[in-house]
């Protein structure tokens, strides 16, 4: 496990799905020795295997992740400009910023459209017993 100093860590996004992990080592390793390039991928779902679109960056030296922020942030590649900011340190645990990282990340309303509600089309069949009456009322509040 490497020993990350505070700093030298870089998050790298906006990235186009052709740019690969060659390509992020080609831009970043002029401005001092890396020691890890995080790639995401999508790990499941219909878009498993492609590129998420952002990575972490990791430099031996907080210097050398300061220059190659400063040089590569807004940096045009392949027709997307390169986001590249002090990555929040993941590692703190119970800090209360690397906590709310994750939100972020996922995709914000996708649950409420794909909830089961079985309410409209199962009425009919179990309205075999004697209280039909009561139904209208509940149905409203669809």
């Amino acid at each position: 496990l490497i020993m990350e100093k505070k700093g030298t860590s870089l998050f790298v996004g906006n990235l186009d799905p052709r740019v690969t992990e060659y390509i992020i080592l080609q831009l970043f390793q002029d401005f001092g020795k890396i020691s890890e390039v995080d790639y995401k991928w999508v790990a499941k779902g219909p878009t498993k295997g492609e590129p998420r679109g952002y990575c972490f960056v990791v430099y031996e030296k907080q210097e050398n992740a300061i220059k190659a922020r400063t040089a590569l942030d807004g940096k045009v590649v392949m027709g997307r400009p390169l986001a590249v900011k002090p990555a929040h340190d993941e590692k703190d645990k119970g800090d209360a910023q690397s906590s709310s990282l994750a939100s972020p990340l996922a995709p914000p309303a996708l649950g409420h459209q794909f909830l089961y509600r079985p309410k409209n089309k199962d009425n009919r069949s179990g309205g075999g017993g004697g209280g039909g009456g009561g139904g209208g009322g509940s149905s409203a509040g669809g």
